[in-house]
């Protein structure tokens, strides 16, 4: 049993909430506030950071919905205030994109491109060949946070009571799988495109069966497509990686609203250390 502390849970908008100080024609400076909580063992969520600068670049431009954003991450980042500075950088009559790179104590911690607009007309064909999975149908573990998880949870996936897929868990025993997947379900009962965001890289690292629960793995740059506004209820994230090279790693993730639909879709390189 974990005797991991039972955390506040703190609302995705509260976390996320900022402030214009300052406006030109194209250029904004925002005030934000990386929250306790959304940490992973003190170490700001990247998933979380880059709904921060998604957010920013939102409250800028003044346009509803994400379509497309890109995030470098060049230091670690702190808790604390932090000044976000969204520039639009071009654009067309139905998108416009926007850069925001985030300062904290004179320092640049991550740059973000994103392309923002309003899809509520948007129409057109559809098709997949990848329906989402069905966590009604799977086995899942205990919430994070939860007193009976096996191992200490990080804090942002105790905020929205992760629970994975416990067929995809041998890494907590110890035991190594010829595939790197992880699926897991995120209960929120108000999702919106900044939480469909954080979902994307929210869980364990899917490369843990494979290599076994032994690294951290860093996020270098994570670039996420925003395909929906998602419906009420829970998200449900499907994690993949298929290449370990020099210790650098590809990691995928599509994430399905509670009526099926894919609202994200996701790519990261990130960096295994022992």
């Amino acid at each position: 049993m974990s005797d991991a502390p039972t955390l506040a849970t703190i609302p995705l908008t509260t976390a996320l909430s900022m402030e214009v100080t300052a406006r030109t024609d194209d250029a904004v400076t925002v005030r934000a506030r990386v929250h306790d909580g959304f940490d992973v063992h003190g170490i700001p969520h990247g998933g979380y950071l880059a709904a921060i600068a998604a957010r920013s670049v939102l409250l800028a431009a003044g346009q509803p919905d994400l379509f497309t954003v890109t995030v470098h991450f060049m230091r670690k980042a702190t808790m604390g205030p932090m000044d976000l500075e969204v520039v639009r950088v071009g654009g067309s009559r139905r998108f416009a994109t926007w850069r925001a790179t985030a300062t904290q104590d004179g320092q640049a911690v991550l740059t973000a491109l994103c392309s923002v607009g309003d899809r509520t007309d948007l129409d057109g064909p559809g098709w997949t060949d990848a329906p989402a999975w069905d966590p009604a149908a799977t086995p899942l573990s205990p919430p994070a946070g939860h007193p009976d998880l096996p191992f200490a949870a990080p804090a942002v996936a105790s905020q929205f009571g992760l629970r994975l897929a416990l067929d995809d868990t041998g890494f907590v025993l110890g035991q190594r799988s010829d595939t790197a997947r992880l699926r897991a379900v995120l209960d929120t009962d108000e999702p919106d495109q900044l939480a469909a965001i954080v979902a994307c890289d929210v869980t364990p690292p899917a490369a843990w069966n494979p290599l076994g629960r032994e690294g951290w793995v860093p996020t270098i740059e994570l670039t996420v497509h925003v395909r929906a506004r998602p419906a009420p209820g829970p998200l449900a994230v499907d994690v993949t990686t298929h290449h370990v090279t020099d210790g650098f790693l590809d990691e995928d993730a599509v994430v399905h609203d509670a009526t099926g639909r894919l609202v994200a879709q996701s790519r990261q390189l990130a960096r295994w250390t022992a």
